[in-house]
């Protein structure tokens, strides 16, 4: 299929999904983006195939747990750069403690665990489909963290979700 072919089935697909669908700005690190999504089916398939007790052991919840914690973090700090606030609206409290969120999301029980991650992915995903061509430019603040960009907190949680999907088994 020539690129304009392609370009042409693209737009008729967008149309056919209609106005409620989120797609990627078109300057948005569309190779980034992939790596990133393709490490996260890698690692949600490792965390779907391991039980709930398996979930509950403790290196296993403490990886699982950074990794979730760290998706909402960049989610929520992707929100203030588009104006999105979420269902708790903009005076909802947030914490700014990334370590302490990990010490308490990792003695969540399993099937808690499971559903934290899976949460916080899309969460993530959305807030990164929600950023328009300005958003990408745009300096991004996260709480002990040191980010910078949003395609910096891509690579950031690219790394993440690689090393969930080497380190779980």
């Amino acid at each position: 299929m020539t690129d304009d072919g392609l370009e042409q089935a693209r737009d008729r697909l967008r149309e056919k999904m209609g106005k409620g669908a989120r797609f990627d700005a078109p300057s948005a690190p569309h190779e980034a983006l992939s790596a990133m999504r393709l490490a996260r089916a890698a690692c949600t398939r490792r965390i779907t195939s391991i039980d709930d007790r398996g979930l509950e052991q403790p290196l296993t919840a403490a990886l699982v747990a950074e990794v979730s914690c760290l998706a909402r973090y960049l989610a929520e700090g992707l929100e203030q750069l588009t104006g999105h606030i979420g269902l708790e609206g903009g005076d909802a409290e947030r914490s700014s403690d990334l370590a302490g969120e990990v010490t308490l999301a990792k003695i969540l029980p399993g099937r808690a665990l499971r559903a934290l991650y899976l949460h916080a992915l899309q969460h993530l995903d959305v807030a990164l489909r929600d950023l328009d061509d300005a958003g990408w430019q745009k300096s991004l603040e996260v709480p002990g963290l040191a980010v910078g960009t949003p395609a910096s907190a891509v690579s950031l949680m690219n790394a993440a979700l690689q090393r969930c999907s080497k380190e779980l088994h």
